[in-house]
């Protein structure tokens, strides 16, 4: 897709602060009004919610309309922070209250090293899948020369 920078940064930063604030107070709305997190029908929410996220994203690679791209992301961050603060709810509130605090402090280790940590890399290496390291190198080289 041809958009210009500027386009993606003013979509970025409208997405990445309304989403998921929109999200998280439609999720803590909602869940509110089922009974919390501990009712049966927050978990039946959530599995709708999880199976809408991921009709939301398969079809975002295969797309080459940037507004198409634009609203289903929007949607999939918002999907993603209205089930967050349930689903970690859910989670503390299954270990006993004396171990809370360290239970919360390994997940967010775990979120930090499986998710956080090897993005940047494994996206470098998945964006560069296919593409010859040596044709690009002679590409720019040639560019250089020009």
């Amino acid at each position: 897709m041809e958009i210009e920078k500027v386009e993606v940064y003013w979509y970025y930063s409208l997405t990445t602060f309304t989403a998921p604030f929109i999200g998280v107070a439609a999720g803590g709305i909602s869940f509110h009004y089922l009974g919390g997190y501990n009712a049966p029908k927050s978990l039946l929410l959530l599995t709708i919610v999880a199976l809408l996220s991921i009709m939301l994203a398969l079809p975002i690679p295969f797309l080459s309309h940037k507004w198409a791209v634009y609203i289903l992301l929007w949607w999939l961050l918002f999907c993603g922070a209205f089930m967050l603060p349930t689903i970690t709810g859910m989670m503390l509130n299954s270990v006993h209250e004396d171990n809370r605090a360290t239970a919360n402090a390994i997940a967010v280790l775990l979120y930090n090293i499986t998710g956080y940590l090897p993005a940047p890399w494994m996206y470098g290496k998945i964006s560069t899948l296919g593409i010859d390291v040596e044709t690009k190198d002679n590409a720019a080289l040639v560019k250089l020369q020009k």
